[in-house]
């Protein structure tokens, strides 16, 4: 049973009290049909408290009007002039009857009632009298960041472009070109990067087939889990997670076979193949070939293991996560690194100056830090000068003078100090004074340097 005529069921046994035993089985087993159920129960209970005061006063207006139409008999000549009462009376007792139903529970009866109440409530949908607004979709994820074209297809076969900041809806392909990386934002803030060449089903809210290619997620908390499934087997957190998903067809002794690559970066997540069940606590990874899942093992550098979005980090711009791998590439082997944070350009010259000047790079070996400020300056761009004016007061000499070849090429300024005096603690402080009258000078001029 499919998860669309499981809903349907749902709703069905709202009236009838019973659901199909099919349906239950199928609910038991599938967590988004298992959070419709809860759903539509909470919209349920919501939608009879919300009209239960309507339906009492109806019933106490028609009792008091019986009552009084029963108090005493009514003359023969006066008959006419109650007609219009009794008519006014039989017209409330037809509205409130077709308006409520009472044979049937009231957001189970109307689906468009509920839609229009939810509409309203939590969308603040502005409503003129007897007009009803159509219920737009709203977009399952939204394209954030595009590295060249992305393409969506309801079917698979006809494809449309994708625009940076447009939607895609649930039930949904997308695929990325062979040159083309791209940033999703869910409504539920969680995050899912996709790489060059990925062909990715965007399916009923957070949950994820993956085709071909590789699938990086950043997953907040939700009452569903969030689910990425290949051929293999899926991957389901339940909780806030990290996770990379490769798939790919890999070509093993002349026998072709599928596998596919899980690395967990953050939290813990069930990963399930035909043959096992596994719960997984990051850092790991598990390789599944076929329909077997691995032993999981540790994963020692989960930052350069997932090096492929940092490309999309970069066109970001600044942000904790991007702040956060840079420090974790800081003080690992530079040697090895530095290259990722050279190809990140310019956005990695801010968080670098300020772990050089930070409490954090004061246990490193002065190499590494004048490896580090090296970096930065290079990279700098205008926007980085008041960092580079902070690393004026480094008590590294080395340090000082980096930061003021930097300034010097941003500038074309000195303050009247050259390279030799920024050894020199005297003289660098007051050039370090003199740096800092320029800034506050220049302060808000966009582009102008004197």
């Amino acid at each position: 049973m499919d998860c669309k005529t499981t809903e349907e069921l749902i709703c069905a046994a709202l009236e009838s009290g019973i659901l199909d035993a099919e349906a239950a089985r199928h609910v038991d087993g599938c967590d988004a049909c298992r959070a419709f159920r809860d759903d539509v129960g909470r919209h349920d209970a919501d939608l009879r408290a919300a009209f239960e005061p309507a339906q009492r006063e109806a019933a106490l207006v028609a009792e008091r009007t019986i009552a009084t139409l029963r108090r005493e008999p009514l003359p023969q000549v006066r008959t006419l002039r109650f007609f219009p009462i009794a008519i006014a009376a039989a017209a409330g007792f037809l509205l409130a009857f077709l308006v409520f139903r009472p044979w049937r529970p009231p957001v189970v009866v109307d689906r468009v009632v509920d839609r229009v109440v939810d509409r309203i409530v939590e969308k603040h949908v502005p409503m003129n009298a007897g007009q009803v607004p159509e219920p737009k979709k709203r977009p399952m994820a939204k394209l954030e960041i595009a590295t060249g074209p992305v393409q969506a297809s309801k079917d698979g076969t006809a494809w449309t472009d994708v625009e940076v900041g447009g939607g895609c809806e649930m039930d949904t392909w997308v695929r990325c070109s062979p040159r083309t990386k791209a940033e999703f934002t869910l409504s539920d803030d969680s995050v899912v990067r996709l790489d060059a060449g990925t062909n990715c089903f965007f399916g009923k809210f957070r949950q994820f087939r993956l085709d071909v290619g590789r699938l990086y997620a950043r997953a907040t908390a939700g009452r569903v889990n969030f689910t990425v499934t290949t051929e293999n087997g899926f991957v389901s957190l339940a909780k806030p997670g990290v996770v990379d998903v490769f798939h790919d067809i890999v070509h093993e002794k002349k026998v072709v076979e599928t596998a596919t690559e899980i690395l967990l970066l953050g939290g813990s997540a069930k990963v399930h193949s035909d043959k096992s069940d596994l719960d997984v606590d990051s850092p790991a990874r598990i390789v599944i070939v076929e329909d077997t899942a691995g032993a999981p093992q540790k994963l020692a550098d989960g930052v350069m293991a997932t090096a492929w979005i940092h490309d999309l980090l970069a066109r970001r711009g600044e942000s904790d996560e991007l702040t956060d791998r840079v420090k974790t590439l800081l003080t690992s082997d530079l040697a090895k690194t530095e290259p990722e944070l050279r190809k990140m350009g310019e956005s990695c010259a801010k968080p670098i100056a300020s772990w050089v000047y930070g409490n954090e790079s004061r246990g490193c070996a002065d190499q590494k830090r004048h490896q580090a400020v090296a970096i930065a300056a290079d990279l700098a761009t205008t926007r980085t000068i008041p960092d580079l004016i902070s690393l004026l007061e480094d008590g590294d000499g080395t340090i000082r003078l980096t930061a003021a070849k930097a300034l010097e090429r941003l500038t074309g300024l000195t303050q009247g100090c050259s390279p030799g005096d920024w050894a020199n603690d005297p003289a660098s402080k007051s050039a370090c004074d003199r740096w800092k009258a320029w800034q506050a000078e220049n302060e808000g001029k966009r582009g102008s340097v004197k």
